[in-house]
């Protein structure tokens, strides 16, 4: 093959140098090589991992069912692949009615709690802690290997003061049922906007205030303290 390009080379030297002559008959077009396999590439939505975080979001649900609300997520010690203390507070309006409730892992142990007059919670089985951070589809999942989620990079925006860098993934959960995503993160990996739709559903929250600090109050179980 190498001998080829030598001589297709030397014939196209001669050819330029040379004075025109009666026309030659055309060479046939040259055969397209086949494209090289490429690995896929690793995408990565940010650089780094912020030590630790406190976020407040706007929560708006659109649908069948409207609510709105505010979410408040800490999170502290990043370790391996996943936050080893993470800390959600929801306030929840739907049909005028306010829910709270609270979602905490700490260490290797897990609680969620509902407010209803006063805060119940209920800790979480080993397998229940598990699922909840690498279900197909769930935001570590995502973070951990966003080209399986067809991951495509989006224009940047600012949120909350902070420069964002978004993306939009795509799942099926189940056959016939796609949800489709928006990330935003900042490069320390802090995220600043989640907006997920399925179906006539549209979930949606929006960074309103981001530190870079947590306190240890954050990480107090309401119905063990």
């Amino acid at each position: 093959m190498k001998n080829v390009f030598l001589v297709i080379a030397f014939i196209l030297l001669v050819a330029c140098t040379q004075e025109p002559s009666s026309p030659a008959t055309p060479a046939p077009d040259p055969v397209p090589a086949e494209p090289v396999a490429q690995a896929p590439q690793k995408l990565t939505l940010f650089s780094s991992r912020a030590p630790a975080y406190t976020v407040d979001y706007a929560m708006k649900v659109s649908g069948p069912q409207e609510a709105t609300g505010i979410l408040h997520v800490a999170a502290q010690e990043f370790a391996g692949t996943r936050y080893a203390r993470i800390a959600t507070t929801t306030t929840l309006t739907v049909n005028e009615r306010t829910l709270q409730t609270g979602v905490y892992f700490i260490d290797d142990k897990g609680y969620t709690c509902i407010k209803d007059k006063k805060w119940a919670c209920t800790e979480l089985a080993p397998e229940q802690i598990e699922t909840a951070h690498s279900a197909p589809g769930s935001q570590q999942a995502v973070e951990q290997s966003p080209e399986l989620y067809n991951a495509q990079q989006t224009a940047d925006r600012t949120i909350a003061g902070e420069q964002a860098h978004c993306f939009e993934t795509s799942f099926e959960p189940a056959p016939g049922t796609t949800l489709q995503t928006e990330y935003c993160y900042t490069a320390d990996g802090i995220p600043l906007y989640i907006k997920t739709t399925s179906g006539e559903v549209t979930s949606e929250v929006t960074a309103t205030n981001v530190k870079r600090i947590v306190e240890e109050k954050e990480f107090e179980i309401p119905a063990l303290t």
